[in-house]
């Protein structure tokens, strides 16, 4: 029985058909989806669901409230536009050029291994996960489902999980992001290091932990295990076997330097986009998209967009999570014109460095 909250009213999912496939309603079983479902769906209404309606009592932990149906809300989704999931042209020459760099470098790792290489394929593995991974798992490349889950499976590739990305970045991050109790990105490498200030049980300005994230998410075998199929747990463990011979069989430190390399990129350029000076933490009842909009932060132009899958637009990726990378400089002016008119603050750097610079501030402050 799959059983899903969705404002605070119970539905009976087992036999509804998904058109994006039912392995999402399962992520969401026994769990309040109100957040995931009015963010995604946008204008949509619940009445299609209302056969599935169901009475009793269910274990569902409540989650944080927010506000969908406001003025604010409406103007900032009449900016999404038909097939904005659907990946343009220049998405896919850049994920045909991102191929072959991969191939041919891992391929020298394979018979040359050397520093060099590797630093170069550690860049290119941050980069297949940040332009393809990131968007297929937001199920933003194609409105086929197994367009979008082969484009998700990029993760494996690097040595990280397409499920357990889904769950921890989809499914929590996105829907309350910046919130210490249910966003699991305001912890990392804790408790040596915890992001949230509200948290800290002592001051601390060692960053380094962080950088550490390649090592902490490819040698976590456990989390493979956190799958309710054996069928998903044989594919983690077999995906991630064939990553570790890939990358550690030519030369155990040429391939350490390879993790390191992509856990630096990945882990800099996500932290930058919610940790910096005057971001809103830990709100609740208040219109979603605001809470959305001033827990993060945009920096750069289209070039930045292109080579970071546009997660330099991360407000507008926050706002509209299905939207392929490509279309955020598209929105991007219309964003900030909005949020103006509605006194809604919009954190904006006009270069990356400008962004870090904010962020060692902030993450390296005293605890009052």
């Amino acid at each position: 029985m799959v059983v899903v909250m969705l404002d605070d009213n119970y539905y009976d999912l087992t036999l509804f058909n998904h058109p994006g496939g039912n392995d999402i309603i399962n992520e969401f079983k026994n769990k309040d989806a109100s957040i995931a479902y009015k963010s995604i769906h946008l204008k949509k209404t619940l009445t299609k669901l209302n056969p599935y309606l169901v009475k009793g009592e269910f274990n569902v932990k409540q989650k944080p409230k927010f506000l969908f149906n406001t003025e604010f809300a409406d103007a900032i989704r009449d900016l999404n536009f038909k097939d904005s999931n659907s990946a343009p042209v220049l998405w896919w020459v850049r994920y045909f050029i991102i191929n072959a760099m991969w191939m041919y470098l891992e391929y020298n790792h394979w018979v040359n291994p050397n520093i060099i290489n590797s630093i170069i394929l550690g860049v290119t593995f941050a980069g297949i996960g940040l332009c393809i991974g990131h968007d297929g798992s937001h199920y933003a490349v194609s409105k086929n489902k197994n367009v979008n889950y082969f484009m998700s499976l990029y993760m494996d590739v690097i040595g990280f999980n397409n499920k357990n990305w889904f769950s921890q970045h989809i499914m929590q991050h996105h829907l309350y992001t910046n919130n210490s109790k249910f966003d699991p990105d305001t912890k990392g490498g804790e408790p040596f290091f915890v992001i949230d200030p509200e948290e800290r049980i002592k001051d601390n300005n060692h960053l380094y932990v962080i950088w550490m994230l390649g090592f902490s998410i490819v040698f976590d075998i456990k989390r493979l295990f956190n799958m309710t199929s054996k069928k998903q747990i044989a594919i983690n463990l077999i995906l991630r076997f064939l990553f570790f011979v890939r990358i550690f069989y030519s030369s155990i430190i040429n391939g350490m330097i390879i993790v390191f390399v992509t856990g630096f990129v990945l882990s800099n350029l996500f932290i930058i986009s919610h940790n910096y000076e005057d971001v809103s933490r830990n709100e609740e009842n208040m219109c979603w998209y605001k809470n959305q909009i001033e827990t993060s932060s945009t920096y750069g132009g289209p070039t930045a967009g292109f080579l970071t899958g546009g997660l330099n637009y991360q407000i507008e990726h926050h706002c509209f999570p299905r939207m392929n990378s490509m279309y955020y400089p598209v929105i991007h002016k219309q964003l900030r014109e909005i949020c103006k008119n509605h006194k809604v603050k919009y954190t904006y750097f006009k270069t990356v460095a400008e962004n870090i610079n904010s962020m060692f501030k902030y993450l390296t402050k005293k605890k009052v």
